[in-house]
């Protein structure tokens, strides 16, 4: 396997400088809390609407897209692509925390 060490670190906190990131540079990892409901998650736009927080998770934020009045991330998950939409789901903007905090890495090659 082969290693690269960071050049260099961005975050992102808002859905603005996410959507700048990913448009100039590709997909960031993101992370958000993780409620019952999201383990049952099949299709659609995911909402938290009923559990307990059970823990922290982090995924790949790809692009975005809306539905009607909601904005949405596409995200890859990495439970396999048997869980959600071919191991993928679309979250509403803001919701469990997704768009509070992601990173980027660049690699010094």
């Amino acid at each position: 396997m082969r290693y690269y060490k960071a050049a260099s670190v961005s975050t992102f906190s808002s859905p603005a400088s996410i959507q700048a990131e990913v448009l100039q540079n590709g997909p960031i990892e993101v992370s958000f809390q993780v409620y019952q409901d999201f383990y049952a998650y099949k299709s659609g736009v995911y909402k938290h609407t009923t559990g307990k927080l059970v823990s922290r998770h982090s995924a790949k934020i790809i692009g975005w897209g809306a539905q009607g009045e909601t904005n949405y991330w596409i995200v890859a998950n990495s439970w396999g692509d048997t869980w959600g939409m071919n191991g993928y789901f679309w979250i509403a903007f803001g919701d469990c925390g997704i768009d509070s905090y992601g990173v980027a890495g660049f690699p010094a090659v």
